[in-house]
């Protein structure tokens, strides 16, 4: 969970949410490795490594916290209003067995 975590920089990959999706792409010089996507610092899911140059579209109603509480995506039949994306951060093991907390930047949805 992000709260045991320090986060340890930020990555140059925009997040960017499009309706009850989250797309994002790496245009860094460097792989994420398989890991955990955290939203908010408290749903997450798990991920494939994302390669350089690669793009991933999450669906946000498939995010759990720790008691299985689905993220408040929205959409139309939602009869609640979405919850806004604040803060997005990749968790990746390191070698040694622990975990790094990787921040990426948070773009507010497009109206």
């Amino acid at each position: 969970m992000p709260a045991d975590l320090a986060q340890t920089g930020v990555a140059d990959i925009q997040v960017q949410r499009e309706g009850t999706a989250l797309e994002l792409t790496n245009t860094t010089a460097t792989a994420l490795p398989a890991g955990f996507f955290w939203v908010n610092g408290r749903f997450s899911l798990a991920v494939e490594s994302l390669g350089v140059g690669e793009s991933r579209t999450l669906d946000l109603r498939e995010f759990r916290d720790r008691w299985g509480e689905r993220f408040r995506a929205g959409g139309f039949f939602a009869s609640y209003a979405p919850e806004p994306v604040v803060l997005a951060q990749w968790e990746a093991p390191r070698g040694d067995g622990t975990s790094e907390l990787i921040g990426l930047i948070a773009i507010a949805e497009r109206k």
